[in-house]
């Protein structure tokens, strides 16, 4: 039941302020309709922004010069930082990030974020937690697996059949898993990110 708490709940007395930015650039002042909102306006004086074939790229009075000794391909010609962050803008200049570039799962074309399915996945109640990653396909390219940790015991078989029941409905076809993992815990990065790139 973790997960439903939000940051105001566990810290009704502490004010939280949002921010936005990266190591490569610096963090920049943002502002949202609201709490629960996941777009965002950078504010910052200086803090420039712009979204060139889907990717967030940012630019910034702090930004750095390049990493040592390791080519750059992070920054473009004219000077604006790759965030590798996948991005939308939206009608009134708010900004939305999807997931990261590189993670982006390609179905004989189409796109699959991670996280959307990972989303709908976590509403389930028979999910404690998951993963979803690309798998190798001889005729889409790629396919979506996922590995899951279950809510609490229960039958490898019991569970793919109730949550492919439970995104039935939900996802598109080309976004449902070919695969579904049952493991004891999803691995995770030393900086706590989700390791997309296993393939069981």
């Amino acid at each position: 039941m973790w997960g439903l708490w939000s940051a105001y709940d566990i810290f009704p007395r502490v004010r939280l302020l949002q921010a936005f930015g990266t190591s490569e650039t610096g963090i920049a002042g943002t502002q949202s309709a609201s709490s629960q909102s996941t777009r965002f306006k950078i504010v910052d004086e200086g803090f420039e922004h712009r979204i060139v074939d889907g990717e967030l790229q940012l630019k910034s009075p702090s930004q750095f010069l390049g990493y040592l000794n390791v080519p750059n391909t992070s920054l473009t010609d004219d000077g604006w930082f790759r965030t590798g962050d996948l991005a939308e803008l939206g009608s009134d200049g708010d900004i939305r990030i999807l997931g990261r570039i590189k993670e982006v799962i390609n179905v004989g074309g189409e796109k699959v974020l991670p996280l959307e399915v990972e989303s709908l996945l976590l509403s389930c109640p028979l999910v404690s937690d998951c993963v979803a990653y690309g798998l190798k396909n001889a005729i889409t390219g790629q396919a979506v697996g996922v590995s899951i940790k279950p809510a609490y015991p229960i039958n490898g078989d019991d569970l793919r059949k109730e949550v492919m029941n439970f995104l039935a409905e939900k996802l598109e076809r080309f976004k449902m898993p070919v695969k579904i993992t049952v493991v004891d815990e999803i691995v995770v990065s030393e900086r706590s990110k989700k390791k997309r790139n296993i393939e069981f």
